[in-house]
């Protein structure tokens, strides 16, 4: 890894709007475009953003910058639970709404911003 010697904690696990479970699934779109949702081939933790504040030491982490870039997955990111979002001066995030043409993928985020 690339961040030896970092004050780095790799989390395998999804983001979303709500902790639990879903599946990871290959749409065909390479290395860089798997997704999550209710099928998919293997099955992974979801975790929310405040659920990693929780693993924060308030003393030494203060929240900055946030970049978002979950391959469509920003309608349920955004779904619900997004008051975290008020948290960070500075929000990075990439929309998917060409990947996926006319189901309003960045509707919530939107809402929510």
């Amino acid at each position: 890894m690339n961040c030896a010697g970092l004050n780095i904690a790799v989390v395998e696990a999804a983001l979303g709007g709500e902790a639990g479970k879903s599946f990871l699934s290959d749409p065909g779109l390479s290395d860089w475009g798997f997704r999550t949702g209710d099928t998919g081939e293997y099955e992974v933790e979801v975790v929310t953003v405040d659920q990693l504040f929780g693993t924060l030491d308030r003393e030494k982490a203060a929240p900055f910058i946030c970049k978002i870039d979950i391959e469509g997955g920003e309608a349920e990111l955004f779904r619900r639970n997004y008051s975290w979002l008020a948290r960070f001066p500075l929000v990075i995030i990439e929309l998917h709404d060409w990947l996926l043409p006319g189901e309003g993928n960045s509707r919530n985020f939107l809402k929510a911003a």
